[in-house]
Order: C-alpha cells, then sequence, then structure tokens
C-alpha cells in the first residue's frame, strides 16, 4: 500500500512542479518552486525504489536526493524572505550539495556495512562517519530555513505576505517533525512501517503552499 503511495506521490511532485512553471516562467519564485517539486518527486522515487530493489545503490540514491532537496528548499527560502539570491550564497549552497550528492555515492561514506534496506531509505547496520557529517549538514540546513522564515514572519507589516511566511513556515515545521519520525525516530525503534511517509507530507506542504 505504501508503495503505491509513493508512485502516486511521484506523479502529483512532477505534476505540481510543471503545473507552477507554467503560470509564470519568469517567476524566480516560481523557477525555484519547480525545481524543489521536480527534485522531491526523485527523492520519493528513490525512496519506493528501496523497496523495490533493497541495495545500497538506492538507499544513497535518496540520501544524494536529499541533499539536493533541502538546498533548493534553502534557496527557495532566501528568494521567500530576502527578494533575491545572492550569488556568493548560490554558489556556495549549490557546491554544497553537489557535494554531498556525489559523496553519498563513496563507498563506506554512508555506511560501512548494510545489514538490512528498507522501503523509505532506512536501513540497519554499520553507520559511516559521512553520515554523521551528512546529518550536521541537513541540520544547519532546515535549522537556518526555519530561522529565515521565522524571522522574516516576525517583521513583516504586509499582513498578506506575513500570514503566506507563516503558512510555508509552520508547514516546512510540519513536514521536518514527520521526516525526523520516519526517516530517523520510528527506524531507531525498529519500527520500518511507515518508511516514505516523508515524502508524502512533503507533497501535501508543497501542495498547500503552492
Amino acid at each position: 500500500m505504501v508503495k503505491i503511495i509513493l508512485l502516486i506521490t511521484v506523479f502529483f511532485n512532477l505534476f505540481l512542479s510543471f503545473f507552477v512553471i507554467t503560470q509564470d516562467r519568469k517567476s524566480w519564485n516560481n523557477r525555484f518552486f519547480f525545481l524543489l517539486s521536480f527534485l522531491a518527486g526523485i527523492w520519493t522515487f528513490t525512496n519506493y525504489m528501496t523497496g523495490v530493489y533493497a541495495t545500497p545503490f538506492w538507499l544513497e540514491s535518496t540520501y544524494a536526493s536529499g541533499s539536493l532537496v533541502v538546498s533548493t528548499g534553502l534557496m527557495w527560502t532566501f528568494i521567500l524572505t530576502d527578494k533575491f539570491l545572492n550569488k556568493k550564497k548560490l554558489i556556495f549552497v549549490s557546491l554544497s550539495a553537489i557535494f554531498f550528492f556525489i559523496a553519498s555515492f563513496w563507498n563506506g561514506f554512508i555506511a560501512e556495512r548494510y545489514d538490512a534496506i528498507y522501503l523509505g531509505g532506512a536501513f540497519i547496520g554499520k553507520p559511516a562517519s559521512g553520515l554523521i557529517i551528512y546529518t550536521l549538514f541537513f541540520l544547519f540546513l532546515v535549522i537556518l530555513i526555519l530561522y529565515k522564515l521565522f524571522y522574516a514572519s516576525r517583521k513583516e507589516n504586509d499582513l498578506r505576505v506575513k500570514s503566506q511566511l507563516l503558512y510555508v513556515f509552520y508547514g516546512a515545521l510540519v513536514s521536518l517533525v514527520i521526516s525526523a519520525l520516519t526517516s530517523f525516530i520510528l527506524p531507531s525503534l525498529s519500527i520500518f512501517t511507515l518508511g516514505g511517509l516523508d515524502s508524502v507530507g512533503f507533497l501535501i506542504f508543497l501542495s498547500f503552499i503552492a
């Protein structure tokens, strides 16, 4: 059942990305939303594939694509909160995303040993030091996204824009809580049946703010 839901999620992520970009191709907001939703579709597909082929390649693909999703999310946040994207920030975030995308496929970066791989990208085995670095990178970007959205909403005087920023903030917060539960907390308790549902939560978030 979860596999079917993930496939449907892939379709809607891709549909949502192209729907938004066709509304206004010149808008940088729409361009980065398109990229975010499109990459989320790829990330969801890799989550699905870990349940079809439980191999290190597809597991590492979830981490690789995940680094692109969170990095694009940060760049989109900069556009929402600062109304522009500084070239230095763009280069730094892009290079960081590319590094973790490539590093995720390095042998022994994510894990030294895989004993079992589950739908949604959870695994049992021996985590490597690279996973700690990746997690710190992920958490740093997540905290920065939430901080930028919350701080921008607090200082915004336009009530319509303020409400929009708060919607995005709370939506991102809920999505991240679901992700933490299904990807980290529940797997640590040997509960893998909800693996991949963080992708569904992220789709709901994107659909709500599109």
